[in-house]
């Protein structure tokens, strides 16, 4: 059964009781179900970190145990892919980027961009994202114009994790976040419905 805030499970004996937004995003009531008999729900995008930065992950129920052994209720835990650090070799340079004057290579690997040598506060490793954004396939050419300080072009087919409902959107890089932001265009504004003339 669900509540406005929760999920919970239908058995009296059972102690599966959870939020149905964890890291800012909202779980549907087929992923719930899933967690709930499983135990385990396998990657999902547009979790949010406390810096507000988007990240991926699968999550897994945990009971809890005391110190003195005793089982408690349930809880979600994050379960992460261990990304062993890319290999990049020279015929990944797919482009230089100009930031702050200043010239970096980027690469492209298969799943994401990085500008290693462009390191910034909240990405002190060197920048890097997702060449899949919501569902969407992010080109190079508007990877390039990001990275630039530019605005991409108008990308299509990204899915909100909240609606599941398709929009489309302009991307920007936002190094102080160190993230991808959205642009939207603005909306057509309906024609005025003419008016009949009173004879």
């Amino acid at each position: 059964k669900q509540t406005d805030a929760t999920y919970e499970c239908e058995e009296l004996e059972c102690k599966f009781r959870i939020s149905k937004y964890i890291a800012g995003r909202q779980l549907s009531e087929d992923e719930a179900k899933e967690l709930f008999s499983t135990k385990f729900l396998g990657p999902r995008e547009g979790f949010i970190s406390r810096f507000n930065k988007p990240f991926e992950a699968a999550i897994e129920l945990v009971q809890s145990v005391s110190k003195t052994g005793k089982k408690g209720r349930f809880k979600t835990n994050f379960v992460f892919e261990q990304d062993e650090p890319e290999e990049l070799s020279e015929d990944q340079i797919v482009a230089s980027i100009t930031h702050e004057e200043a010239a970096h290579d980027l690469y492209e690997t298969g799943k994401s961009y990085l500008v290693p040598s462009l390191k910034t506060k909240k990405e002190p490793d060197g920048v890097k994202f997702s060449r899949t954004i919501l569902s969407a396939e992010i080109p190079r050419e508007a990877a390039i114009r990001m990275l630039n300080g530019e605005k991409s072009e108008l990308l299509k087919g990204f899915v909100s994790n909240r609606t599941k409902r398709k929009f489309d959107a302009f991307l920007n890089y936002d190094f102080e976040q160190g993230r991808p932001t959205f642009e939207f265009p603005p909306r057509k504004k309906a024609p005025k419905k003419k008016t009949a003339k009173k004879q």
